[in-house]
C-alpha cells in the first residue's frame, strides 16, 4: 500500500494543540507502517524554512 499525506504542519502555532496535532500524525504513521510500502510526506511539513534568510535574495523579501 501507497500512502500520501501533505501540509501537516506539525508544530504550528495556528493548531489549538499543537502536541495532540502532532500525536494524531505519529499515531497514523505508526497504524499505516504495517502495511505500507511507501509513504510519501508532501507538501510542507514545517511552518518555516529552514535557511530562509540565506536562500531568498533580500531584494524580492517584502518583509523588510
Amino acid at each position: 500500500m501507497i500512502y500520501f499525506i501533505s501540509d501537516a504542519h506539525p508544530g504550528s502555532r495556528l493548531v489549538k494543540d499543537p502536541k495532540g496535532h502532532e500525536k494524531e500524525l505519529v499515531d497514523w504513521l505508526d497504524k499505516v507502517k504495517a502495511d505500507a510500502t511507501s509513504i510519501y510526506l508532501l507538501g510542507d511539513m514545517f511552518d518555516f524554512w529552514f535557511e530562509y534568510r540565506t536562500v531568498v535574495p533580500k531584494d524580492f523579501n517584502l518583509s523588510k
